[in-house]
Order: C-alpha cells, then sequence, then structure tokens
C-alpha cells in the first residue's frame, strides 16, 4: 500500500494538478483551473501524494459543491454550483 502524504499546495504544483484535472473530473475541465488560483489561494488548497507522485488535490476554501445542474450554463450546459455562507458578526 502507498503511503499518503498531504501538505500545502504550491504555485508550481499547477503543472502537475492541470495535467490529470481532466481525467480526475471526468470531463474536460482543466482549462478552468487557472494558474492564478494557485498563485493566489495555494496556502488554503492541499495536495496529496503517494509514491507515485500526485494522488490527490483540493480548492478548499469553504465552498460547498452541488451538481451538476443540468442546463445550468445554457441548454446542454451542465455545470457545478460552489456556495459558501457568509456570516454576518456586526
Amino acid at each position: 500500500m502507498n503511503a499518503l502524504a498531504i501538505r500545502v499546495a504550491r504555485p508550481d504544483d499547477y503543472d502537475a494538478i492541470a495535467a490529470v484535472a481532466d481525467d480526475w473530473w471526468g470531463r474536460p475541465g482543466g482549462a478552468a483551473l487557472s494558474r492564478l488560483f494557485l498563485d493566489h489561494f495555494h496556502g488554503s488548497s492541499r495536495v496529496v501524494e503517494d509514491d507515485h507522485g500526485l494522488a490527490g488535490f483540493r480548492r478548499r476554501l469553504g465552498f460547498a459543491v452541488d451538481g451538476p445542474v443540468p442546463d445550468y450554463n445554457g441548454p446542454g450546459r451542465p455545470m457545478m454550483v460552489f456556495r459558501r455562507f457568509l456570516t454576518d458578526d456586526s
């Protein structure tokens, strides 16, 4: 069994993640993963590695994911919906 190691993502993880995103998501979508995401939010993202390299990645900003929602982005264009509940502490 491969040992898993979880670590904070780094901006230089982008190429490895983009190379497998379509396979992981089961559809073309890797182009939607912007390099800027890891440039700016790498500190709140995690990478999982095993003996073979990259094993997982997570866009952890406190969002819940729903979907895919049929026709969300027009007829025949299902999309995932991200939602985040904000609190008013005032």
